[in-house]
């Protein structure tokens, strides 16, 4: 019969470990990360967040800061050296209408009439 195994311990456990499926591939990545350019709200500085998806075997990773894009060139840099996709967002804080002026006066994060909005460009005609 051909779906036997060999006798052979060796050649049993190489055709064992021939037959079992690979790992799966990651499916789940992290789209809404804040890095130390996010004042207040993130700590890890951008070297630090790819080392830590390198480790975790991340395929790719974003980083959305609020209100600013000053470290995307910088961890898309950081990112490619490591052989990882970067994603590059943006965290909108936005203020309604009606509201903004309640919002304005407040200025507490994320107050009143703020809404919290992560931005991710789709290709390269989003980005601009």
């Amino acid at each position: 019969m051909a779906d036997e195994l060999p006798r052979d311990p060796l050649q049993r456990e190489a055709a064992v470990k021939a037959a079992q499926p690979e790992a799966p591939a990651r499916t789940f990545i992290h789209l809404r990360v804040h890095s130390a350019y996010s004042l207040l709200e993130g700590a890890l500085q951008l070297g630090a967040i790819v080392g830590h998806a390198t480790k975790d075997q991340a395929p790719a990773i974003a980083v959305t800061d609020t209100n600013n894009l000053f470290g995307a060139l910088e961890f898309a840099q950081k990112a490619v050296k490591d052989g990882i996709q970067p994603i590059i967002g943006c965290q909108i804080d936005l203020a309604f209408a009606g509201e903004a002026n309640e919002a304005q006066r407040d200025r507490r994060r994320h107050g009143p009439g703020m809404a919290p909005i992560v931005l991710i460009a789709a290709s390269e005609t989003g980005y601009a």
